[in-house]
């Protein structure tokens, strides 16, 4: 994940570049990002363009987000019997600490 989008960002920054510094311009706005930031029902509610009728992008969105939602946790609910067995996998564990601490590091 944390290679990834070190990659990302310099393709961002090679497309978009202008002469500036894109690559700190792009790194800047995304220390300003939160996790809850990519709670996609949260992200429309925030800017209260949940409910606008004919924004599909915000239909969409939602719509795969229920999707992938329910894949998760029929995926959870098939591998694990219980929320024990949940919080000490330790491979789980170290994909969500790789997310916090690597993934978001610098986020809010």
């Amino acid at each position: 994940n944390v290679q990834s989008r070190s990659l990302l960002l310099d393709a961002l920054a090679l497309i978009f570049s202008s002469g500036d510094d894109t690559r700190q311009l792009i790194t800047n706005a995304f220390t300003q990002m939160k996790y809850q930031d990519f709670i996609i029902p949260d992200w429309f509610k925030n800017r209260g363009t949940s409910s606008v009728p004919g924004y599909y992008l915000c239909e969409d969105a939602l719509e795969l987000w229920d999707c992938l939602s329910q894949y998760v946790t029929e995926v959870v609910e098939l591998t694990y019997d219980n929320d024990n067995e949940v919080k000490s996998d330790t491979e789980l564990r170290d994909f969500c600490r790789e997310i916090t601490e690597c993934g978001f590091k610098g986020f809010k």
